[in-house]
């Protein structure tokens, strides 16, 4: 594992569920290959809710950070 990809998952870890990415925050590249990996998902929502998307880590992401 990369250290910007262990940064990204305590980022994730520290912030869920994220839905807004400050300069700190991981990119849109990585957290795309992240979610691609399976350690982040999109948090399920209401049909009818109006918002930011929202992210958290998956059981795969918080093993990856051991």
């Amino acid at each position: 594992m990369t250290p910007a990809r262990r940064n990204a998952l305590e980022w994730f870890k520290k912030h869920e569920p994220a839905a807004w990415f400050p300069a700190d925050g991981p990119t849109m590249a990585m957290r795309k290959a992240m979610e691609r990996a399976g350690e982040i998902e999109r948090v399920p929502r209401p049909a009818d809710f109006v918002g930011m998307e929202q992210w958290r880590l998956t059981a795969a992401g918080k093993a990856a950070l051991g």
